[in-house]
């Protein structure tokens, strides 16, 4: 653990966000974090009219700055004293200037996102095969889950299977495809930590349709669940040591009854306890605190 380090993160502070999960991460390994970027508040802009979540849940920057202005990292760590490294997480929001320290990306959207406010002395990204990862700083650090969230209650589980995130087009075509063929679903949107896990948690199934070929947090959340995964098969998956009909099933977007057999297949009593037995096993490495200890060993800290 890396006890008595430092480490300013900034991002636009939403209030959930794989920022928030990386700064419990380095907190779990030890480290003291402090936060600087602007705040919105119990509000989350996607989707096609945003979010707005449980005020409980509102994320308060220890230096808040305005997203309108430019900000210089010499004018923050003036406000939070010395730190030994500088994340920042933002494809829309970075503090500019030099830093005395490692002043890194994590760059979770590089699917969608190229991260090119300023130079990083390294990116980190989630996705190895999305933007920025030709580059020689690239290194591929891929999403996780926060085992204080997202783990097994030991409850009957009721549904089928359970979707938990924004309802995108192509979601509700698989939302609606297993709706057609009977399936029974858990749905929710604007759920999140302990409130996703809920859902997870009365599900047999969580259904991990990605955006375009991500591997997200989701994945990873849905096994420590205790679910047995079905998601469409990314490039990701491989490279990081999932196996697809031991760790996950898989279904495919150019064949819809694909879906249903997944699902079909992991709800089957014997296949369920050994996919979600051995997802287990395998994801309990996977836990934010270990991304966060990644960044660390990389920078030398």
């Amino acid at each position: 653990m890396s006890v008595n380090k430092r480490v300013l993160l900034t991002f636009i502070m939403y209030p959930v966000s794989c920022a928030r999960y990386l700064a419990w991460g380095f907190q779990a390994a030890g480290c003291e974090v402090v936060t600087a970027g602007p705040t919105t508040g119990n509000f989350i802009p996607w989707g096609k009219n945003g979010l707005w979540l449980d005020h409980k849940w509102d994320w308060r920057p220890d230096v808040p700055l305005d997203h309108r202005m430019p900000h210089e990292i010499g004018d923050v760590l003036a406000v939070t004293g010395p730190v030994n490294l500088v994340v920042q997480t933002d494809a829309h929001f970075a503090l500019m200037g030099d830093a005395p320290v490692p002043n890194v990306c994590f760059a979770v959207d590089n699917h969608v996102r190229d991260y090119t406010l300023r130079r990083w002395d390294l990116i980190f990204g989630a996705h190895s095969w999305a933007k920025r990862s030709d580059e020689a700083h690239f290194r591929w650090l891929p999403c996780a889950y926060d085992p204080r969230w997202h783990r097994e209650l030991g409850r009957e589980r009721t549904v089928d299977a359970a979707f938990v995130g924004v309802f995108y087009d192509r979601r509700w075509q698989v939302v609606n495809k297993l709706f057609e063929n009977g399936v029974s679903l858990a749905l929710a949107q604007g759920k999140v930590y302990d409130e996703s896990n809920e859902v997870y948690n009365a599900a047999r199934v969580a259904l991990c349709p990605s955006f375009s070929g991500d591997l997200a947090c989701r994945v990873f959340e849905g096994m420590a669940a205790g679910c047995a995964v079905v998601a469409d098969r990314c490039a990701d998956m491989d490279r990081i040591g999932m196996v697809e009909g031991e760790h996950y099933l898989a279904f495919s977007w150019d064949e819809p009854d694909s879906l249903v057999e997944a699902v079909s297949l992991a709800c089957e009593p014997e296949r369920w306890r050994r996919v979600t037995a051995a997802a287990k096993a395998w994801v309990a490495g996977h836990i934010w605190a270990a991304r966060a200890e990644a960044i660390l060993r990389e920078v030398g800290l």
